[in-house]
């Protein structure tokens, strides 16, 4: 997924889920034996279920927080990823944002991006 559509996703809205909170998660095999020994009620069980579904969504949060996909710099360097390099315009494009990036935080001189661009 590019981006854009990865760290946008609303985690609070229900229809981004496969399952909803009413349905059974699919659970290792141990917990589901101690969820049946526990004997809890429906009501309960839902309730795990929401609490599982909340710690999940400020897991992927707290994730994405500290991504690297946060950073200009790191979807930049994607210029050399070989899918992106094949395609010649989409190189390009994205090339120039990584040396103006580079140029803007004095790391290179805009000569020597001008030359980097140019081979």
């Amino acid at each position: 997924m590019e981006k854009e559509k990865l760290m946008n996703i609303d985690l609070e809205k229900e229809t981004n889920f496969i399952l909803s909170p009413f349905q059974k998660i699919d659970n290792e095999i141990s917990a589901l034996s101690q969820l049946k020994k526990s004997k809890i009620s429906e009501g309960q069980l839902i309730s795990f279920h929401k609490d599982c579904r909340k710690c999940f969504v400020t897991s992927i949060k707290k994730l994405r927080e500290h991504s690297s996909l946060t950073y200009e710099l790191t979807r930049a360097v994607s210029c050399f990823n070989p899918l992106v390099a094949l395609n010649q315009t989409l190189f390009d494009k994205i090339l120039s944002k990584l040396l103006l990036i580079l140029t803007d935080k004095n790391w290179l001189s805009p000569i020597t991006a001008d030359r980097a661009k140019i081979f």
